[in-house]
């Protein structure tokens, strides 16, 4: 009996910010630093600041196209709330504080205050200036990307087979985004 070996490659590199990312990441960090002395030193609060800033963070460096998908899902969501309160206020007239059943924030796990913590709440204004050009679907607005097309396009011509893992869906969009285009 033979033992067939598969030969694995891992890939490790030290990605360096290409300028799409430096240039959207620098303003974001003087915007993370006063909302975060805000909530910290004001409210005592944070946490749930800071993790979604981490978030946008890894948006940023993984590729830019997730923080302009972000910003329109947060300017979006933020259009119909104001729709919605208009219309609601319009009907019902206004809705006293008491009124309110407020047992959603009974509950102190771990994983629902991950979940509380909604990027799509944050304030993007600090990147709108930046991203009101932004072209979408471009393998060179991240160090990453281009890394990773280039071990996909080496995979292809040693007819190796490659698995891509990412924490995030977005990601994976964006990816897919690419591999259509350069297909194309």
């Amino acid at each position: 009996m033979r033992i067939f070996v598969i030969v694995k490659r891992r890939w490790v590199s030290l990605c360096v910010c290409v300028c799409v990312c430096v240039s959207t990441y620098s303003p974001f960090i003087r915007t993370l630093h006063n909302v975060i002395h805000t909530c910290t030193h004001e409210t005592g609060g944070g946490n749930r600041e800071i993790l979604s800033a981490f978030q946008i963070s890894l948006m940023i460096v993984n590729h830019p196209d997730l923080l302009f998908h972000a910003m329109n899902r947060s300017r979006d969501k933020m259009n119909r709330e104001s729709d919605n309160n208009k219309t609601a206020a319009e009907i019902e007239g206004k809705i006293n504080d008491d009124d309110i059943d407020d047992d959603d924030n009974d509950d102190d796990s771990d994983i629902e205050f991950v979940k509380e913590c909604h990027v799509e709440e944050h304030d993007y204004s600090w990147a709108e200036s930046l991203l009101q050009n932004h072209k979408l679907n471009i393998t060179q607005n991240s160090s990453k990307m281009i890394i990773l097309m280039k071990i996909l396009g080496y995979s292809v011509r040693m007819n190796e087979r490659i698995t891509v893992f990412s924490q995030s869906l977005g990601t994976l969009n964006i990816i897919e985004n690419l591999l259509r285009k350069s297909n194309d």
